[in-house]
């Protein structure tokens, strides 16, 4: 499944990961977002400067025990929009984000 941006850049949702635990792989140009049932785990490779994991659970930022389908859109989306896509960012700062767009998250 692909997701189509508004700037017609596109995310590629793959299945066929062999850690069943993760549902999604999102490869961005310079990170990877892995999507399981019950996290979101961003990597990004910075090069020669390292690379960083920032593990979102759903207990910290949704009201779910799972991620489904449309939540899955709505993180792309949250952080597409706020420009934070493809940037180094903590888990406190995607907590921050979660918070600054509460009603985008919590009804979906």
């Amino acid at each position: 499944m692909k997701f189509l941006l508004k700037d017609d850049r596109v995310f590629e949702f793959s299945e066929d990961i062999a850690d069943e635990d993760y549902l999604y792989n999102i490869i961005l140009e310079d990170c990877e977002i892995l999507i399981s049932k019950y996290a979101v785990s961003i990597f990004c490779d910075h090069g020669e400067s390292g690379a960083y994991i920032t593990n979102i659970t759903p207990y910290s930022l949704f009201p779910k025990d799972q991620l489904d389908r449309e939540e899955l859109v709505h993180i792309m989306t949250i952080l597409e929009e706020t420009g934070y896509e493809g940037k180094f960012l903590s888990k406190e700062e995607l907590i921050d984000i979660s918070h600054e767009q509460n009603d985008d998250w919590i009804n979906l």
